[in-house]
């Protein structure tokens, strides 16, 4: 099954329960790509969801490449595309990440020293907010708003939501500049996929859409980031979001055997994974010969 995922060609879905071994599938496909296939290693964009994660993908693509390819969270290729086109976004080239603590000032100042705290993180919140849903602006804090953004640029910052929000605008305004990206990057892959949220599958739409090697590798059943934005029916709308020039669904394949549990704990988890709604990607697991119970 892994090695199945792994060599096909063209754009991929790869639904797998824990224990089916995502990663080395993800990790295998990227390094026979660039090592048996010989695409350059700069036409490869690894993304995932976290430091620790994009660390461990590099770590892994290290000892089976020599070169291997950019590795990076999506707020990582985001500070990078702003970082790039500071100029088109009004910043400067020593555009910085403000950090916690100058966010809440910022947030402070433009609601008034005398703004209670709990109005302070509702600016924070909404700020957050508009960077998943641009269309919700809030009208009692237009004003607060456009101070908070008045003043980051006044300093040359941008925050974790600029990250995302900046450059899908700018993407989606300039069909010549996203068209760049996409020639630069001709091979993305995504690991746990159930986690992207819709400004990441945005960015990733802008970057990525009927690329002829678009690979994403998740489980529905472990979207447990929802309460920061993340949409479990993301991976359900894959297939059809993401289809090729031909206009048919990406494929979809099913990493089916565990290696990490035993029958019986596989057993009571279907039970558990039954009383759940929607459908689960390892209602049908099974377990491999020699697995530990």
């Amino acid at each position: 099954e892994q090695r199945s995922a792994a060599e096909a060609a063209g754009p991929l879905l790869v639904v797998a329960g824990p224990g089916t071994g995502k990663t080395r599938t993800l990790t295998s496909r990227i390094a026979y790509q660039i090592g048996e296939l010989g695409v350059p290693a700069e036409q490869h964009l690894a993304l995932t969801f976290t430091r620790r994660a994009a660390g461990e993908l590099t770590e892994r693509l290290a000892a089976l490449l020599r070169r291997p390819p950019l590795v990076t969270t999506f707020h990582g290729l985001g500070l990078r595309i702003v970082r790039e086109q500071a100029a088109r976004l009004g910043l400067g080239a020593d555009v910085r990440v403000v950090d916690e603590a100058e966010r809440l000032a910022l947030a402070r100042e433009a609601m008034g020293a005398d703004a209670p705290a709990r109005e302070v993180r509702r600016l924070l919140d909404h700020v957050s907010a508009l960077a998943r849903d641009p269309a919700g602006p809030d009208p009692e804090l237009a004003g607060p708003l456009a101070r908070y953004r008045a003043g980051k640029r006044a300093r040359g910052l941008v925050d974790l939501d600029d990250l995302l929000a900046g450059p899908v605008a700018l993407l989606t305004e300039d069909a010549d500049l996203a068209e760049a990206y996409r020639r630069r990057w001709r091979h993305v892959s995504v690991d746990e996929y159930q986690d992207v949220d819709p400004a990441q599958e945005e960015l990733l739409r802008m970057l990525a859409a009927g690329a002829d090697e678009l690979v994403a590798v998740g489980d529905p059943d472990q979207s447990i980031y929802a309460f920061r934005g993340s949409d479990p029916q993301a991976i359900r709308r894959f297939p059809d979001v993401f289809a090729p020039a031909s206009g048919r669904p990406v494929p979809v394949v099913a990493l089916g055997s565990s290696r990490r549990s035993g029958a019986t704990l596989l057993e009571h988890s279907r039970r558990i994974a039954a009383r759940l709604p929607g459908p689960a990607a390892h209602r049908d697991l099974r377990p491999v010969r020699g697995t530990p119970p």
